[in-house]
């Protein structure tokens, strides 16, 4: 089991997942990150609350994995 990173880093606009370092109720949650505070601290819009930004540390948030594009395979 690798070490979590202590602080990560996410730019506005990052789709970020919670992870099990937050408080209870936030846990596995997707947002965007609309504000950084201290370089630290992010304000994350989740998906399902339009208008409520909930501020996380950055230990609390990783980031959505991109998912590699198909090549032309099933999409237009």
């Amino acid at each position: 089991m690798t070490k979590r990173e202590r602080n990560r880093e996410f730019g506005l606009g990052a789709r970020v997942v919670v992870n099990e370092k937050a408080p209870g109720g936030y846990v596995a949650r997707l947002g965007t990150v609309l504000e950084i505070v201290l370089g630290f601290r992010y304000g994350v819009m989740f998906d399902n609350q339009k208008g409520l930004t909930v501020y996380l540390d950055s230990e609390c948030l990783d980031p959505i994995p991109q998912v590699p594009k198909r090549n032309g395979r099933g999409t237009n």
